[in-house]
Formats: structure tokens, sequence, C-alpha cells
């Protein structure tokens, strides 16, 4: 069931970045949402296979921190991409909190639940 959940969110998440774009996610700051909401969806499914809270909510931190870097890569691998440190570090630093905030939210409130 937990699979399945983690399946449906993540599509429904999808689509919905999908259609909002990602100029309007990050002007408007949505994108931290569909972070935390990310987070939450991989800790549960994570959650299938692993118990221990500290485990679940550093590879959910992994996980946002490998995009992040994928992201960093993708964005300015490009001669003459202009790239600004404060931009960067503000957003990625944003987004790793929002990955934080998910899965510390699903530790202490929704896993006792289930």
């Amino acid at each position: 069931m937990r699979i399945l959940a983690f399946l449906l969110g993540v599509l429904i998440l999808f689509f919905i970045s999908w259609r909002l774009g990602d100029k309007f996610s990050e002007s408007s700051n949505i994108d931290k949402v569909f972070h935390i909401l990310m987070s939450i969806f991989i800790a549960l499914l994570l959650s299938v296979f692993f118990k221990d809270a500290r485990l679940i909510i550093g590879m959910v931190l992994t996980i946002g921190f490998l995009w992040e870097v994928y992201q960093f890569y993708h964005d300015f691998n490009v001669f003459g991409a202009n790239f600004r440190i404060k931009e960067f570090l503000g957003d990625s630093a944003g987004d790793l909190f929002a990955d934080l905030a998910g899965a510390v939210f699903f530790v202490w409130w929704i896993n006792p639940h289930i």
C-alpha cells in the first residue's frame, strides 16, 4: 500500500510540476512545496524497506543533495552560463531545508500513524 501511495503521489506531483513549469514554480517558491511533498513520498517508500528514522532522513537528504548536484551540472554546464553563487546557495539550501522538513514531518507524524 505504501508503494502504491508513493507511485501515485510521485505521478501527481510530476504532472502538476510539469503543467506549472520551472520558471513559475521557482519564481513563486512553489518548488519548495514540491520538495516537501516529494521527500514525504520518498520517505514513505523507504519506510517499506527500512525502519530506522535516522537512516530514512539521511537517505532522503542524500537523494535531495544528489538532485541539487544534478541540477547544478545541468544548469551551469554550458559555456557562458550566468552563474551566481549567492542564488545557487540560496535556492539549493532552501530546497535541502524543504527536504529535511518533509522527512522530519514523515518520521514524526506520518510514520507513527501507519
